[in-house]
């Protein structure tokens, strides 16, 4: 498992404290902030092997990821597409 940790230098803190707000901004969340008790988290490592995250997602009991199924029969229109594509039925 290949573990990346974070350095504390101002510059990345600074990086940090951007991405929070534009994130923050966006999604109107605080992803730093716990869900459950509402203090602020530290990133302390990014886990960048597909492997080692789909191992924690199923221990978390939250992979695989379903996803509902689209229906069938509707039309779906698509915008300024050419006249050929216009209309689709699945």
């Amino acid at each position: 498992m290949e573990i990346t940790f974070v350095d504390d230098s101002p510059a990345k803190k600074t990086c940090r404290k951007s991405w929070r707000q534009l994130i923050y901004k966006i999604y109107e969340v605080d992803p730093l902030r716990c869900p459950n008790c509402g203090t602020d988290m530290k990133i302390i490592a990014f886990i960048q092997e597909r492997e080692q995250i789909i191992k924690i997602l199923k221990h978390l009991k939250i992979w695989p990821i379903e996803y509902p199924e689209p229906p069938q029969g509707l039309p779906l229109y698509m915008p300024g597409c050419s006249p050929n594509w216009q209309l689709l039925v699945i």
